[in-house]
Order: structure tokens, then C-alpha cells, then sequence
């Protein structure tokens, strides 16, 4: 339990290796796409931003939770990407609407996006086995 905790609070502090930023705008709301190889709602999701970027101009990096250094975002991302962060916040999960990513960016943009409730963490599931 205490390796757990102590992962978990060192996860807080340690920035995520990032993959690459996929596209940029300097000034804008940042968006943190967890990620892996092969994830076709990952696809889906970068779609979903890149047709909102003219209107709601941002930043789009990825982090690929399985890229050495990553290995506590993968814990707790593991079974639930895509996940998204909005300026280093927890925002959404598994699919985006045009309308949620409008939303959010105009909240961003605006200084007023909270973190949304729901950030994922696998490593609380219930029927989570142990490591050996």
C-alpha cells in the first residue's frame, strides 16, 4: 500500500515524458492527450481537435503512457484511454463531442475550466489484482 501511495504522490510532481506536440499555438489552452500505439479512439479524439482548432485555437501534445518514464500514467490510465488534461486537469476520457471540446476550450480560454470529476485511476479498481 505504501509503494502505491508514494507512486501516486510522485506521479503529482513528475511531468509526463511527452511523445510530441502534435500541433501548437502559441498562448492557447494546452491539451495533454494520453495515449498508446494503436488506439483508434485516440484517432477519433485528435479528429474531434483538429476540426475545433480553428475556432478554439490550442495547443495539442501527446503522451504515450507505455514510453519509458511514463510507467505511473500508465498505471492509472491503462484501461481508459484516451484521456485527456486541459491546462494539466483532468477533462475527459474515452471519447470527445465537438460540443465538449468547444466547451471546454471556451472555459480554458477564459480562465474559468475546472477539473471535471471522473479522472480515472486503475490502479483503485475494485477487482484490480495485485503485483506480485
Amino acid at each position: 500500500r505504501s509503494i502505491a501511495m508514494l507512486r501516486r504522490t510522485l506521479m503529482r510532481w513528475a511531468p509526463p515524458v511527452v511523445r510530441g506536440r502534435v500541433y501548437e499555438h502559441p498562448g492557447a489552452p494546452v491539451i495533454t492527450l494520453f495515449t498508446k500505439d494503436e488506439c483508434s479512439l485516440c484517432d477519433v479524439v485528435k479528429e474531434v481537435l483538429r476540426a475545433a482548432q480553428p475556432t478554439h485555437k490550442h495547443t495539442l501534445e501527446e503522451v504515450d503512457i507505455t514510453a519509458p518514464g511514463n510507467e505511473g500514467w500508465f498505471e492509472r490510465y491503462k484501461y481508459d484511454i484516451p484521456v485527456l488534461r486541459l491546462q494539466g486537469k483532468f477533462w475527459i476520457k474515452h471519447r470527445l463531442s465537438p460540443e465538449d471540446a468547444a466547451q471546454g476550450l471556451e472555459e480554458a480560454a477564459a480562465g474559468a475550466f475546472q477539473e471535471r470529476p471522473g479522472d480515472p485511476n486503475a490502479e483503485s479498481y475494485p477487482n484490480r489484482k495485485p503485483k506480485s
